[in-house]
C-alpha cells in the first residue's frame, strides 16, 4: 500500500479536501460545546487588550479567576480567533469555519510528509480523516488541531527543505516550528521528532535550528509572562495541575490505551496492521487481552457493551505499540532512518501523553500521523484497493456517526436554554442563576443568566430561577438559600435522538476529557451508546415562605 496512487495525487488531494469540506457543512451551525466558549471569551478579551492576553477574569472553574491562572497553554489560537472576529461574526457557523481552517492546514502538512515518504498521499489523508480524534477535533475551536497543523507543517517542510534546499520551505518550517508550542505546549513533541531526523540530515545546522525553535518560543512566551504578570507561565501551569488534581499513573496508562484504540486509530488500518504482526502469536495474545478487559469492565461497574468497547480499544492500542516496537527494531537493524523517524515519533507521542496529568482522546491525535505512515509503509497489500477503500468508507461513516452524536449533545444545551429555561423567565422579573460550564454556560449567559460563584453565592430573592445541570460540571450541588426562602424544584432532561454519545455519565464516556461529572466509575471510553438523557437539569424556583411573605 505504498507508492502508486489510484488516481492522480494532485487532483485526488483537491477532491478529498472538497469532500472533507462538504462533509463538515452540516456541523458548522452546531452549538458551541466543551471549552469553545472559554476560548471565545479569551479572544474577545484579546481584541480589547491585545497586550494583556491573560488579564481577563472568567468563571470557568467555580469562581472568577484570571486567564493566566486557568489556561494552561499559550494564547496563539485565541489571538488568531480574535483576528478572525474583527472581520467575521461570532456565530457558531463563523467560528467553526475558522476551526476548519486548521484542519485544512493539517491535511496540507500531512500531504507534504506523505510525499516525502513516497506513500500514497490520497490514502494517508483519507485515513487521517477516518481518525475520530481528528474529525471531531476539527469541528470545535480548541487547541489540539491547530497544534497538530503546525506540527505537521513544520515536519513536512523541514523534510522538504532538507531534500531540496528551497528557501521557502525553510521559512515555512522555521515559522511553524516556532509557533507550534504557542498553540499548545504539547507542540514540544516537535523537538525529538526533528532532532531524530537531524542525525542524518544533509543540512544539520539548519535542521537543528528548526528542532530547537519550539524551545525558543516557549522561553520567549514565559519571559513575556514574567514581564507582564510577574511570573513564568509554566509555574502557573504547575499550580493549575496541583489544584485540579492528577490521575494515578496506572489509570493514566489505562486511559491512554483505552482512548487511542477506538478514539484515534483509524479502524480501516486494522487489516494492514495484522500483516505486520505474527498471526499465530497475535491471535492468542489478543484473545487473552480481550478476555482480561471484558473481566475488567464489569469489575469497575461497566455494562457488557462498554466493556466490549474498552476491551477492543485496549487490544488495538497494544497491537499498535507492538507493531511500533517490531518495525522500530527492524528499522534500527537496517539503519532505515525514515522508519526510525516514524517509530520515534509514535513512541514520543505516547510517552508525552503518559507523563501528562490528564488523558483525553484529543491529546493523542498527534500520534495518528506517524502510525498511519508507519503501517502503510511496511504493510503487505493482500486485498484489492477497492476493498480497502470500502473499509475506509465504512470507517468514515462510523466516525461521522460520532460527530452526529457529539453535535446532538452540544445542541442539547442550547435547546434546553432557549426552549425550556427562557420561557420560564418571560413576563416575570425573575433573575436567572446557574452553575455549570461548557456550551450550557455560554447560552445561559447569552440569555442573561449569571454564573454562580461557589465561594460567594448570590443573595437570592423571591422569584429567582436557578438551573444546575448534572454532567456539565456544576460547581455546587444545590443553592444555599437565605432565611425565609424556599425553592420549588423541578427536573428538566434532554435526550438526543441519536444514541451515540461522546460525553455521558451513565456509560462513563468522555471524548474530550479524563472524567465525566456524575459518573461513579472511571471514565475511560472515548464514546458509548445510550438511549437515556445526556444531561439532567435541576430547576429551583425561589419563593418566600408563608411566614416571611405574610404582613401583620
Amino acid at each position: 500500500m505504498t507508492t502508486k496512487s489510484w488516481i492522480s495525487s494532485h487532483n485526488g488531494t483537491w477532491v478529498l479536501c472538497l469532500f472533507w469540506f462538504l462533509s463538515q457543512l452540516p456541523f458548522l451551525s452546531s452549538a458551541f460545546r466543551i471549552d469553545e466558549p472559554y476560548y471565545l471569551w479569551v479572544a474577545e478579551h484579546i481584541s480589547r487588550f491585545p497586550l494583556d492576553p491573560y488579564g481577563g477574569l472568567i468563571n470557568w472553574y467555580g469562581s472568577p479567576r484570571s486567564v493566566f491562572e486557568t489556561l494552561p497553554n499559550p494564547p496563539l489560537v485565541p489571538y488568531c480567533l480574535a483576528m478572525w472576529l474583527k472581520f467575521f461574526s461570532a456565530s457558531e457557523t463563523s467560528v467553526h469555519l475558522f476551526a476548519m481552517g486548521f484542519s485544512a492546514l493539517a491535511l496540507h502538512g500531512f500531504d507534504r510528509i506523505a510525499r516525502f515518504f513516497k506513500i500514497d498521499r490520497l490514502c494517508t489523508l483519507f485515513l487521517l480523516l477516518c481518525s475520530p480524534g481528528f474529525l471531531l477535533g476539527s469541528q470545535v475551536v480548541m487547541l489540539d488541531i491547530p497544534m497538530l497543523a503546525l506540527l505537521l507543517i513544520a515536519i513536512g517542510y523541514s523534510l522538504e527543505y532538507d531534500d531540496t534546499g528551497k528557501p521557502v520551505a525553510l521559512m515555512i518550517a522555521l515559522v511553524s516550528s516556532f509557533l507550534c508550542p504557542l498553540a499548545k505546549y504539547g507542540g514540544v513533541l516537535l523537538v525529538p521528532v526533528v532532532l531524530c531526523w537531524c542525525i542524518v540530515s544533509r543540512r544539520k545546522p539548519i535542521t537543528l535550528l528548526i528542532a530547537i525553535a519550539p524551545l525558543l518560543s516557549i522561553c520567549a512566551w514565559n519571559l513575556f509572562c514574567w514581564h507582564t504578570y510577574g511570573e513564568f507561565h509554566w509555574m502557573a501551569v504547575r499550580r493549575f495541575q496541583t489544584i485540579y488534581g492528577q490521575e494515578l499513573p496506572l489509570l493514566t496508562i489505562l486511559g491512554v490505551l483505552a482512548r487511542f484504540g477506538m478514539g484515534v486509530f483509524p479502524l480501516a488500518l486494522i487489516a494492514p496492521l495484522l500483516t505486520i504482526l505474527v498471526p499465530r502469536v497475535l491471535r492468542g495474545v489478543n484473545l487473552l487481552m480481550l478476555l482480561g478487559m471484558l473481566w475488567l469492565g464489569p469489575s469497575v461497574g461497566l455494562g457488557w457493551f462498554p466493556s466490549l468497547i474498552l476491551a477492543i480499544s485496549i487490544t488495538i492500542s497494544l497491537d499498535v505499540l507492538l507493531a511500533i516496537a517490531i518495525l522500530g527494531y527492524a528499522n534500527l537493524r537496517s539503519k532505515d532512518m525514515k522508519g526510525i523517524l516514524l517509530a520515534g515519533w509514535g513512541i514520543a507521542g505516547f510517552l508525552l501523553q503518559v507523563v501528562m496529568p490528564y488523558t483525553a482522546v484529543r491529546y493523542l491525535v498527534p500520534v495518528a500521523p506517524p502510525i498511519i505512515l508507519l503501517i502503510l509503509r511496511h504493510s503487505k497489500r493482500g486485498r484489492p484497493p477497492a476493498l480497502f477503500l470500502a473499509g475506509c468508507a465504512v470507517n468514515f461513516l462510523l466516525v461521522l456517526s460520532l460527530a452526529v452524536g457529539d453535535a446532538a449533545i452540544g445542541n442539547g444545551y442550547r435547546q434546553v436554554v432557549q426552549e425550556q429555561v427562557i420561557p420560564l423567565l418571560k413576563g416575570t422579573p425573575a433573575r436567572l442563576f446557574f452553575s455549570g460550564h461548557w456550551g450550557f454556560q455560554y447560552y445561559a449567559q447569552l440569555a442573561g443568566g449569571q454564573v454562580i460563584d461557589k465561594r460567594q453565592e448570590p443573595q437570592y430573592k423571591d422569584g429567582d430561577l436557578i438551573v444546575i445541570p448534572t454532567t456539565a460540571i456544576p460547581d455546587i450541588a444545590s443553592p444555599t438559600l437565605g432565611p425565609g426562602l424556599l425553592a420549588v424544584t423541578s427536573v428538566l432532561t434532554y435526550t438526543p435522538e441519536w444514541p451515540v454519545r461522546t460525553v455521558d455519565a451513565a456509560t462513563a464516556t468522555n471524548f474530550y476529557g479524563s472524567w465525566t461529572h456524575g459518573s461513579r466509575i472511571p471514565t475511560l471510553l472515548p464514546f458509548g451508546i445510550s438511549t437515556g438523557p445526556s444531561d439532567t437539569f435541576r430547576v429551583y424556583c425561589v419563593s418566600e415562605t408563608e411566614q416571611q411573605g405574610s404582613q401583620p
